[in-house]
């Protein structure tokens, strides 16, 4: 085995990565120059093995840990050692040694930085002149300016909806940063409240997004324990409910109702949305929370940009909760989120 390495040295040492060997009881045996570069130490520093101090990243020694117990496969993590960020790929070679390649991935941790801050102040300098813009065009449509001709009146109504429009993509695209770039979970504000309270918002949301609005609000049918509580951040059960409502209104069919029934449970409460839709086929049913999917029954006139479900499971998550989709192409579909009903540990 030592004549087998010594062989192998040259071509490792010519390796752009960086390439560490360990026995199964995760002994140091050798490793490449450029494992030497990454972690900024001497080739001495390696006798110690998993005790040396570059080894000292948890999630690492942990993913080692379970390779030396008989773990096989591949296993991938990211640490930082003096300033640098690596991702190690963890493998078996053959039946004994366990290998860890290093790639120095601090040139890609950089340009997320840079693509986070850019997108933060893209989406801020968007929404500060849309909201102006919005507020506006509110002020025209709402009749209290006199004189101003019907067909001006038809464009001004036309312009705040596509301004709604533009500013629902927009708390879309901001909804997607903060979860891509695992920034929810410092944004969750946690507390216990009425779950109709939640679900009164969102809709009167919805309908103020619509001329007519009072027509969205019977739209909805609601059953079961109106006192009901829930904990989450309320902000962001509001959109994420909004989410749920907005598609099964665009899905269900013309007049029929949105049902949305509440049941508390000991410790948690069920909230389900029910429409009587085109539902949503076998096949289509596993990937409807994933980013951009848009099901086949989503046509041009359907307004949507593949997001919506996206979020509402990431917050529904972020809340410790769970939400999954009962359907059958034909038959509607069902929207179930559980949630607890009281805080838990430091927010008790």
């Amino acid at each position: 085995m030592e004549t087998e390495k010594s062989d192998l040295q040259p071509f490792m040492d010519m390796l752009p990565v960086g390439v560490c060997i360990f026995s199964p009881g995760l002994q140091f045996r050798t490793c490449n120059t450029k494992t030497l570069e990454l972690f900024d130490i001497g080739v001495e520093d390696l006798l110690l093995g998993s005790q040396a101090p570059c080894f000292s990243n948890e999630q690492l020694m942990v993913a080692l840990n379970r390779f030396a117990r008989g773990t096989r496969g591949v296993e991938q993590c990211r640490f930082s050692v003096k300033n640098r960020h690596l991702q190690a790929e963890i493998s078996r070679a053959g039946d004994n040694d366990i290998v860890l390649i290093l790639s120095d991935i601090s040139h890609y941790k950089q340009m997320e930085s840079l693509k986070t801050e850019f997108v933060s102040i893209l989406l801020h300098k968007i929404r500060n002149p849309l909201t102006s813009i919005k507020t506006s065009l509110a002020m025209l449509s709402s009749g209290k300016i006199t004189g101003m001709p019907d067909n001006a009146r038809e464009i001004i109504s036309l312009s705040h909806t596509e301004v709604n429009r533009l500013t629902g993509l927009l708390n879309d695209l901001k909804n997607t940063f903060i979860i891509d770039t695992g920034l929810l979970g410092r944004e969750i504000e946690p507390e216990v409240f009425k779950a109709m309270r939640a679900i009164h918002k969102a809709v009167e949301e919805i309908g103020m997004a619509f001329p007519d609005a009072p027509a969205i609000a019977s739209r909805f049918a609601y059953e079961g324990d109106m006192a009901a509580e829930i904990a989450a951040d309320f902000d962001k059960m509001r959109q994420a409910l909004g989410y749920i409502f907005k598609n099964a209104l665009a899905y269900s069919r013309p007049g029929t109702k949105i049902r949305v029934l509440i049941n508390r449970e000991t410790d948690h409460t069920v909230i389900s949305i029910r429409d009587k839709g085109e539902g949503i086929s076998d096949n289509e049913l596993p990937y409807i929370f994933e980013k951009y999917y848009r099901a086949a029954n989503a046509t041009q006139s359907i307004d949507g940009h593949g997001l919506g479900l996206y979020i509402t499971r990431a917050f529904i998550e972020s809340f410790g909760g769970s939400l999954y989709c009962e359907s059958k192409a034909g038959e509607g579909a069902s929207f179930h989120i559980t949630l607890k009903n009281h805080l838990e540990g430091p927010h008790e």
